[in-house]
């Protein structure tokens, strides 16, 4: 009979070591953004579908999804760096996109190879967030869905997602109506 030789035992077990510590470094760099991480509140403008695959989960469009440049690269445009700041309603704006990983912590790798127009040596470049999907549980979905619709055509009320964003990791904590988690609306 073969026994298994020890530089078996000893791949063996590295893989397991690399099966642990790849998710758990995953998970101790997600509670690091929520920790130390800036918060942005995007404004959104939603669309709810539900896929039978993926789950029950709302689109999250920010209305921020722009920006004007004097110039921009269509052909070098799939590693942007888009860097944010609050404006006077609270809400985030994008305060530059570059090709090149900013200085400071608030930024996020973002896809700007979306459409892009042109008007008088100016650019308006779309934005391409990494989050675009807040999941909700399956017994709320519709009631959700239902809220969203009716928040979207009433413009006195709000709704955007809290995002905190830490040298170009983000992590979604929530989609709030009003100042109130979707998930708490809902429940009730």
């Amino acid at each position: 009979m073969n026994r298994p030789s020890l530089l078996f035992w000893i791949l063996l077990a590295a893989l397991f070591a690399v099966q642990l510590v790849v998710p758990s470094s995953m998970i101790m760099k997600q509670k690091q953004v929520q920790r130390e991480g800036t918060t942005f509140l995007f404004e959104l403008d939603a669309i709810d579908p539900t896929d039978p695959f993926r789950g029950s989960y709302i689109i999250l469009n920010p209305k921020e999804n722009s920006i004007k440049l004097g110039s921009f690269d269509p052909s070098n445009s799939i590693d942007n760096y888009a860097y944010f700041e609050n404006n006077t309603q609270g809400y985030a704006e994008i305060a530059g996109l570059s090709s090149e990983r900013p200085q400071h912590s608030d930024y996020l790798k973002v896809e700007a190879s979306g459409r892009f127009y042109k008007m008088d040596s100016i650019y308006k470049v779309r934005i391409g967030y990494p989050f675009e999907r807040y999941y909700v549980n399956e017994n709320i979905a519709e009631d959700a869905e239902k809220l969203i619709r009716k928040v979207l055509r009433d413009s006195s009320q709000t709704s955007y997602a809290e995002v905190k964003i830490l040298d170009g990791y983000h992590s979604l904590i929530d989609e709030k109506v009003n100042g109130k988690s979707l998930n708490q609306l809902i429940s009730k």
